[in-house]
């Protein structure tokens, strides 16, 4: 009786498979590639940036400056989106602020499994949440990105700067009666 239960449990371990060891994510070259290469944009984006601000303190209304700039801004629009933890690095915030950001309409947010943020939005928000810090303003950091994009996006509609002009030569408008 002993020699059978033995046999049992040899052939029970014989066919039992050793546990796969779980690389963590960071370690998956699948992984470490995209966060690489997600590194390396933004690093592109930083140089082509920082140059075009050079150069537009030293020649006014530069038409290089503003290639430059443009380029940066290609180049990231062209990057494939970024996993929410490469987010979370590059933004210096936790993963639950990159899901509300996304939420908030912050990021731009691509759905899938895992979940992904367009880089171009990462990079406008990093460049905002390095200005309020810089302020030390960073105590409700999600809502002076959201003030400052906002702002961003009011600057550029014509007819609001076209109305805060009129504001300022305070100007009227005839009223219609």
């Amino acid at each position: 009786m002993a020699a059978r239960i033995q046999d049992q449990t040899r052939r029970k371990a014989a066919t039992r498979q050793k546990p796969r060891s779980r690389r963590s994510a960071a370690e998956r070259p699948s992984v470490a590639k995209e966060r690489r290469e997600a590194e390396r944009t933004v690093t592109m984006f930083d140089r082509l940036m920082s140059t075009a601000d050079r150069d537009s303190r030293k020649h006014r209304n530069s038409q290089t400056a503003a290639e430059l700039e443009e380029l940066a801004w290609e180049h990231v629009r062209e990057a494939d989106p970024v996993r929410i933890s490469h987010a979370q690095k590059l933004l210096g915030v936790s993963n639950q602020t990159v899901r509300s950001w996304i939420d908030e309409g912050i990021l731009d947010g691509f759905g899938g499994s895992p979940q992904r943020v367009g880089l171009e939005s990462v990079v406008r928000a990093k460049r905002i949440a390095d200005q309020v810090r810089e302020e030390g303003r960073d105590r409700d950091l999600m809502s002076a990105v959201l003030s400052r994009l906002e702002a961003l996006a009011l600057e550029k509609d014509k007819e609001f700067r076209k109305s805060v002009g009129q504001m300022r030569r305070r100007e009227r408008r005839p009223r219609p009666y």
